[in-house]
């Protein structure tokens, strides 16, 4: 994990996933355990043994994605996930891209919400679509921004759009000044960084 401390990251985010993102549990485990900071388990969520891998890995979140659920692939439902979260002490960040699935979700119980400017289907980033369904979930708080963050003008978006903070992934891993790079991204709207 790469030193952020001065820029006051909020949180961290750490992919969960192999073989599609090159992650595990234990990267999960080895972030939380060098940080008092809360850890979100970053995986396609689809079972209650993935929540359970979270909490022995010491993480403080999971990530929920509605999507999953709209187009049938889970194997529980997202409220039945939310709740054997809640039970094993880990907090749910929501995952919308479409305004649909806000109504679609109605129900679930979370602590945090986020709109990911990443079509899930295509990999491909839609801002226009994402700001839409950020302007209708301003009743969801605390919102977070996800995905496509390079520098400051990406970051401006989403803070112009309405969320209180965003999630900010490989261009921060690639940044070679972190800090630097964090702090940008906060002097864009005053508002927290990640």
């Amino acid at each position: 994990m790469r030193d952020t401390t001065s820029a006051e990251v909020e949180a961290y985010s750490c992919l969960a996933s192999r073989p599609e993102f090159d992650g595990s549990p234990v990267d999960v485990a080895e972030v939380a355990a060098a940080t008092d900071r809360p850890t979100l388990f970053k995986d396609f969520v689809i079972d209650p043994v993935q929540i359970e891998a979270a909490a022995r890995a010491g993480a403080s979140a999971v990530l929920l994605i509605a999507r999953l659920e709209t187009e049938g692939l889970l194997r529980h439902p997202l409220r039945a996930l939310a709740e054997t979260a809640h039970a094993r002490g880990l907090e749910v960040l929501l995952e919308w891209h479409r305004r649909a699935e806000l109504r679609q979700t109605e129900g679930v119980p979370a602590d945090v919400y986020g709109v990911n400017v990443r079509d899930l289907d295509s990999l491909e980033f839609h801002r226009p679509e994402a700001e839409e369904t950020i302007r209708a979930a301003q009743d969801h708080r605390p919102l977070i921004g996800m995905s496509g963050v390079e520098g400051p003008e990406e970051a401006r978006r989403f803070w112009d759009a309405g969320v209180d903070g965003i999630l900010v992934g490989s261009a921060l891993a690639r940044a070679p000044d972190p800090r630097a790079f964090l702090t940008g991204l906060r002097r864009t709207a005053g508002g927290d960084a990640a």
